[in-house]
């Protein structure tokens, strides 16, 4: 009930996000690409998946996302939409416009989405460091066997992307 009770308010932040991005978009002699860039699948509705999927469409540079972060997140999704976050957000059709860069993909239904994700050329952010150096890893090894694009995202206290690189290659 909490997210549609939030509903009103988050199409109103798409809508002020989507204008920021029109605004700011090719500032800096074409370097800043706004994008759209929700929390989780597990903290939309459907009507505010469909904002964000037409202002990602409109923006034209894709969408980065917390995607499967987490089995928590799978269970939600799943237990609301009747889907897993990767078909959900294929059934808003947000990998035929732009990239779809998902990060920490903890939770991936390896069997149902790694085939979804590599047909559109989805991009997995791998965060080595997101738990602290050490604490374990997201699945890095799986996303490269699964013929995953891959990149190497900061989201955590640390932003050293040096560090980043050496821990996904040891890692990996």
């Amino acid at each position: 009930q909490l997210l549609f009770d939030a509903e009103d308010d988050t199409l109103a932040e798409i809508a002020a996000n989507l204008a920021f991005g029109k605004t700011h978009m090719g500032k800096g002699d074409g370097r800043i690409q706004p994008m759209m860039s929700p929390h989780a699948c597990d903290t939309h509705t459907p009507a505010t998946m469909a904002a964000l999927a037409a202002a990602a469409k409109e923006l034209g540079t894709g969408l980065h996302i917390h995607l499967s972060q987490g089995g928590n997140e799978t269970d939600a999704v799943r237990k609301l939409w009747g889907k897993t976050p990767t078909e959900w957000l294929e059934s808003f059709g947000f990998f035929t416009d732009g990239p779809v860069c998902g990060a920490h993909m903890t939770g991936l239904d390896w069997a149902t989405d790694a085939p979804i994700l590599a047909k559109h050329g989805a991009i997995y952010s791998h965060c080595p460091s997101a738990s602290g150096a050490g604490n374990g890893t997201q699945p890095y090894p799986e996303a490269l066997a699964a013929g995953l694009k891959v990149n190497i995202g900061i989201d955590t206290h640390s932003n050293d992307y040096l560090e980043d690189l050496k821990l996904a290659g040891l890692y990996g």
